[in-house]
């Protein structure tokens, strides 16, 4: 078994020929024969007693077919064993021969480019925004359902609409001065600033007053669902019929136990958690950006420009776009970004080479997923639990690793903060959660684009 040639294609990427001898080919053979022996009942035979040859001959196709993805698979680890690499994505397998006396394969693969570990830890960091303090997301949480479960006002004709009421509406439109299918409704409800409706006519209905009647003019977007109206000009006729506002209450027992809550002081317990939680978690997205950009700066890498390509037009595939309806300068931007990350993910890695304790072993990674299963989406709670989705499975335990590695850098540089707080777990009461937790959500993008701001 041995590297037959190289070739260089790119900085960090070579075709490499690869060939095994007839004993190892023979050994995968009869390994795979004997495990399909093990697991199949063979013609003649107790499941399990069937004599090598004979599965040989019953499952010849299936023992090739299989031998032949191992030995390509044994091939790609042997290169790697061999050159030293850690290898970038997987590699690209051209020609493959393969019979009982021969096997090679040629295959093209990327690697890590070489380099050394510079500065990682005990960073000078910006502290956190002085608002960012457990009394100002209690604050945020009795606002929050003091606006939720507050009375509900109908608007009168001396009021007009504001982003987050409820509007009632009827609607006529036309393109080019033509109806068209679905161009009229009639007691049309929706919140202002939800998104249910498009948001060139949810701007357009804000400031209007109950009986009046405006011309919006708006184009269809792209992705619209009705496909016949795409990327056409409409005008429509619209009549606010009427509106409704929920109006803040005053904060005490009796908003509270809307809410859910039995006592004032099971809700003030509760939000003391969750606020201590927020405070701890936003101090981690301030602190990490912060940490990402040192270690970039202090770093050196030369990543090569494949990799950035690559890496750009996977995220633009994932989204479902193409690359070419990109301008330059924004692929550009892209293909920067993927440096970026390309680059942090390499340096990462190196830093759990280094420093071992980073690295949680795969029982904890288990019992932090369990201990968190709670705070999934229901969606990915069923996929988890039922183990069918194991790439979903293996991108979050990369996650947790990710995510204890940077709290971990972190308190390298970060002395007096929430991160460091260890406090034992409480229970949560079920009925009281979901409502504190649908308030922090409201607040999470809005907290979280005040740090990404305050970082850069």
């Amino acid at each position: 078994m041995s590297i037959v040639s190289r070739e260089k294609i790119d900085d960090c990427k070579e075709k490499i020929s690869f060939s095994f001898d007839k004993e190892r080919i023979d050994n995968v053979i009869d390994d795979v024969a004997l495990n399909f022996g093990k697991q199949h009942k063979i013609k003649g035979y107790r499941k399990g007693k069937a004599p090598l040859e004979a599965i040989k001959q019953v499952a010849k196709k299936y023992i090739m077919d299989m031998s032949k993805q191992r030995l390509v698979s044994e091939a790609f680890e042997d290169i790697l064993f061999e050159t030293k690499w850690k290898p970038f994505g997987q590699p690209e397998v051209h020609d493959v021969v393969f019979n009982t006396r021969n096997f090679s394969v040629d295959m093209t693969i990327g690697h890590i480019p070489p380099f050394e570990l510079a500065k990682y830890k005990e960073f000078d960091l910006a502290p956190v925004h002085e608002n960012m303090n457990v009394e100002t997301f209690k604050e945020k949480i009795k606002e929050g359902v003091c606006q939720e479960f507050g009375d509900i006002a109908v608007l009168d004709e001396d009021d007009f609409v504001l982003l987050g009421d409820e509007v009632c509406v009827n609607y006529v439109g036309k393109i080019d001065g033509e109806p068209f299918e679905n161009n009229e409704g009639k007691g049309v409800t929706f919140i202002v600033g939800t998104g249910k409706a498009l948001k060139a006519f949810e701007d357009e209905v804000i400031g209007m007053s109950i009986g009046e009647k405006r011309e919006v003019t708006l184009t269809f977007p792209e992705d619209f669902a009705q496909e016949d109206v795409r990327n056409k000009e409409a005008v429509f006729e619209v009549e606010l019929e009427s509106a409704r506002r929920r109006e803040a209450a005053e904060f005490g027992e009796d908003v509270v136990k809307r809410a859910g809550f039995n006592t004032l002081e099971a809700f003030e317990q509760t939000i003391e958690l969750k606020a201590n939680e927020k405070v701890a978690e936003q101090e981690f997205i301030h602190y990490r950006a912060q940490i990402n950009e040192k270690l970039i700066e202090s770093n050196e890498i030369d990543v090569p420009s494949w990799m950035k390509v690559q890496i750009a037009k996977n995220s633009i595939n994932i989204q479902e776009k193409k690359w070419e309806e990109y301008s330059e300068e924004e692929q550009n931007e892209f293909i920067e970004d993927a440096g970026k990350r390309i680059k942090l993910s390499f340096i990462l890695d190196k830093i759990k080479e280094k420093e071992v304790d980073t690295v949680m072993s795969n029982e904890e990674v288990i019992g932090t997923i369990q201990a968190n299963i709670h705070r999934f989406p229901q969606q990915v709670r069923e996929q988890l639990a039922s183990g069918k989705n194991p790439t979903l499975t293996t991108q979050i335990a990369a996650e947790i690793q990710d995510e204890y590695l940077m709290r971990w850098l972190i308190n390298q540089s970060v002395k007096d903060s929430k991160l460091q707080e260890q406090t034992e777990e409480k229970e949560e009461p079920k009925e009281e959660k979901e409502v504190v937790d649908a308030t922090f959500e409201e607040d999470k993008e809005e907290a979280s684009d005040d740090e990404a701001q305050e970082t850069n």
